[in-house]
């Protein structure tokens, strides 16, 4: 891990990713099951599976079992009472025995039966999330970042972005967050610059609210690689990038949706923060909101969460571990941290790095460092950045494919005027397809990794 002084000359760049509902059990069990990139180190999920078992409502015994990537038959539970059965506490111990039990009981309670009762158990190939195993084998896998409380979506966020929560649950949201002090405030308080790209439109309202939905610092996520090359001082030193939640093409993961169109997302992420000369000193976190009721074997942390109203029930532990990947070219390839960590780890994070008088973030978060939870500065260990960018090799198009995107390319060199008024959609896509095409040409044949001397660029005055 890397001192205060030297996070702040090594990094530049804090840029943060929050996808939506799923366990790390099955997005990365597949590292130590199926060994990929030699990583026996992560807990994840081993043979024989069976060990890791839940009961049924038929009193059957049911272990993990690798799967593709398929949509989904619906959402699966993960309110407050839900996740508690899910841990199933024995003797206040939770056994982690209880997601299939949940997922039944939810289906029977709405009259009818689950058509799959064991979709919480599935876990994913390394071949159906090929962004998330590139990354996790070339960057950082926190093998115990949990969701800071046992619940849902909303009050999850509402700890990521702002260190508390005054809800249990997420019903009854239309005006966003119900966090008055947001990361956004802090960062304006502390004179950082800070940007929100949102790929979809509705993502700025629903993870920052109304007050901030004529704010002029929310991008289109179209703009991001584009601005990735403003000149110093220009550019923000905290950047989210928001997944689409609803419309045509929703990416954040969130069930029934496969994982494909999220692992698009990251794509282009990845490849925009990695062929720019901020990479150097760029530190990009990709993490998830909560399990979203799938099936995870590791016992939550023993912290607890007390709410300031005293309206609800203090939580007793955090919840579930979520899938959580630091991407950076200061940290070695392969890095497990095994560090016990959550979504305030990225706080602590921002108040190590822009916080000069070490106050912290807030008292809350201050209270869960001392409960034992690490910043994300524990997983950067290089002193400098690494000369090697991994390449992220594109899948091959299928021959439909290539034939359709044929067809779709002369209609529009023909028609471009129609094509316009008619499809503009299809004319985003043609002109992705092209860059695509121009950086392949440019790197020539693919290569599993390219390599330049790094340059010093210069600090920015903005702070």
């Amino acid at each position: 891990m890397i001192d205060l002084h030297q996070l702040d000359e090594l990094v530049e760049t804090i840029v943060i990713v929050m996808m939506e509902n799923r366990s790390f059990d099955h997005m990365l069990g597949h590292l130590s099951y199926q060994k990929d990139g030699n990583r026996d180190k992560v807990e994840g999920l081993r043979d024989p599976l069976d060990s890791y078992v839940n009961i049924g409502g038929d009193g059957k015994m049911y272990g993990p079992f690798l799967t593709q990537d398929t949509p989904l038959d619906g959402d699966l539970p993960h309110e407050r009472d839900a996740v508690e059965t899910q841990l199933a506490y024995v003797n206040g111990v939770p056994t982690m025995t209880g997601f299939i039990k949940a997922y039944i009981d939810d289906y029977q309670a709405k009259g009818k039966t689950p058509p799959s009762p064991t979709d919480p158990m599935k876990f994913l190939k390394s071949s159906s999330v090929p962004v998330t195993n590139f990354l996790a084998n070339n960057f950082a896998v926190c093998d115990h970042w949990f969701a800071p409380i046992p619940t849902s979506t909303h009050p999850n966020r509402c700890m990521a972005f702002g260190g508390s929560t005054p809800i249990e649950n997420s019903h009854n949201l239309d005006s966003g967050l119900k966090i008055e002090y947001l990361v956004l405030d802090w960062l304006d308080d502390h004179g950082i610059k800070w940007r929100v790209y949102h790929h979809g439109a509705l993502s700025c309202f629903y993870m920052f609210g109304l007050r901030f939905s004529h704010d002029s610092r929310f991008y289109p996520f179209e703009s991001f690689s584009n601005d990735i090359n403003a000149p110093d001082g220009d550019f923000p030193q905290v950047i989210f990038i928001e997944p689409s939640y609803d419309g045509l093409y929703p990416n954040d993961n969130h069930p029934p949706l496969p994982v494909y169109y999220g692992e698009s997302f990251l794509r282009e992420i990845y490849e925009v923060l990695s062929n720019s000369e901020r990479w150097k000193k760029t530190v990009l976190i990709i993490t998830y909101d909560e399990h979203g009721g799938f099936y995870d074997h590791v016992r939550p942390l023993d912290i607890p969460y007390v709410f300031p109203s005293g309206e609800f029930e203090d939580f007793k532990t955090t919840g579930p571990r979520v899938p959580a990947i630091i991407v950076s070219p200061l940290v070695e390839p392969g890095t497990v941290c095994h560090c016990p960590m959550d979504h305030t780890s990225i706080l602590q994070l921002l108040a190590e790095r822009f916080d000069h008088f070490g106050h912290g973030y807030s008292n809350n978060v201050n209270y869960r460092c001392d409960k034992g939870i690490h910043s994300v500065r524990s997983v950067i260990n290089r002193s400098a950045p690494r000369r090697d960018i991994p390449h992220l090799e594109r899948p091959q198009k299928n021959p439909l494919q290539a034939a359709l995107g044929n067809v779709a390319s002369k209609a529009i060199k023909l028609y471009p005027d129609e094509i316009k008024k008619s499809h503009p959609k299809l004319l985003e896509w043609h002109k992705m397809d092209s860059r695509y095409i121009a950086d392949n040409k440019k790197r020539g044949k693919p290569v599993r990794k390219r390599t330049h001397a790094p340059k010093r660029s210069k600090r920015s005055k903005s702070r």
